[in-house]
């Protein structure tokens, strides 16, 4: 539904108290054998931070950027805890998305 532009999945999840999105990450200073294992050690421990307000429903590594898909029943927290951990390394780029087409990301990177 995301690439076909429809939001009403997300109003119904938005109605019931959930957000749901993807954080990312431009990998492109990770060096291509490293990019699924450090990936997958991000998505461990924003589990481990946010196991009481998120649910990582997957992730993917792209030609540029890294995702993980989530859906979050704190957004405010759950940004917050992917902001101080995606900042600990080097990315150029940070952000969350909402799965809606018209709709711009969240920086999540600090200055």
């Amino acid at each position: 539904q995301y690439y076909q532009d429809m939001d009403e999945c997300m109003e119904q999840q938005q109605a019931s108290g959930a957000i749901c999105g993807f954080f990312y990450y431009d990998q492109t200073n990770v060096p291509e054998q490293e990019l699924v294992e450090l990936r997958t050690a991000i998505e461990y421990k924003l589990q481990q931070r946010t196991a009481h307000c998120m649910q990582l429903l997957g992730g993917a590594c792209g030609l540029k950027y890294a995702y993980m898909d989530c859906m979050c029943f704190d957004l405010k927290e759950c940004l917050d805890a992917a902001s101080a951990l995606l900042n600990e390394y080097d990315f150029p780029e940070i952000g969350f998305h909402v799965f809606r087409m018209r709709c711009g990301s969240v920086n999540l990177k600090d200055r």
